[in-house]
């Protein structure tokens, strides 16, 4: 038998920056026990991660979630 450790995950400090049609640098986020970690976004049509899978990617928005002028909120998970 194998005992594993949960994942802590620490995301920084929550950032509301404009990123004005710009990738935005995620920065901060550390990690404990991780498996896999994935960043998504919450929009229908999301942008992209420069690599998902990494603790601290580039998120670039898509022209959908620019022009919607609604907040786009970014979420890693890990297991």
């Amino acid at each position: 038998m194998t005992i594993q450790q949960q994942p802590t995950l620490d995301a920084g400090l929550e950032s509301r920056a404009n990123c004005s049609n710009q990738p935005y640098q995620i920065t901060g986020v550390t990690g404990q026990n991780l498996g896999t970690i994935l960043w998504t976004s919450n929009s229908g049509a999301p942008g992209t991660f420069s690599n998902p899978t990494s603790l601290n990617p580039t998120y670039t928005p898509s022209a959908t979630e620019l022009s919607s002028g609604l907040p786009i909120v970014l979420t890693v998970t890990a297991q």
